[in-house]
């Protein structure tokens, strides 16, 4: 096994979650939708071009235009701010075999969003890489 920094990820666990996600995006002065009170797992990002929310497909929210279908490995943490090469040694695999990503990063973990269509394909390659993956029953 190597080590951080060198952009292999051998032995890394990721989680594949329960739900299907969709990513919204709204306006840029867009209010965050009030719908995602209470859920357990989203994503929003606003900037000056955009708002943009991650969120569980089953949750209708009032977006100008969504991108559904998406399902989330999540890699287990909490992962150390000093660590390089995580994200890399996952998505170069996919990239390599064609495979889209949406990528979300939090203070303690990575989230890598994949279409459903292509999940079982993106396993196989990242157990190919010597990485562990796991689906536990019903985790968001």
């Amino acid at each position: 096994m190597t080590g951080p920094g060198d952009g292999n990820a051998d032995g890394q666990t990721l989680t594949v979650l329960a739900d299907e996600y969709t990513v919204h995006r709204f306006e840029p002065g867009a209010a965050v939708p009030e719908q995602l009170h209470g859920e357990t797992f989203y994503a929003v990002l606003r900037s000056s071009a955009e708002l943009s929310v991650c969120c569980r497909s089953t949750l209708p929210l009032p977006s100008a235009r969504a991108e559904s279908g998406w399902r989330c490995l999540m890699v287990e943490g909490p992962l150390d701010f000093a660590l390089t090469g995580i994200v890399s040694a996952i998505t170069a695999p996919l990239a390599d075999h064609g495979i889209a990503v949406f990528v979300i990063s939090s203070f303690d973990t990575d989230y890598v969003l994949i279409k459903d269509d292509r999940l079982q394909r993106a396993v196989e390659v990242l157990a190919g890489q010597g990485m562990q993956i796991r689906f536990p029953g019903n985790q968001t």
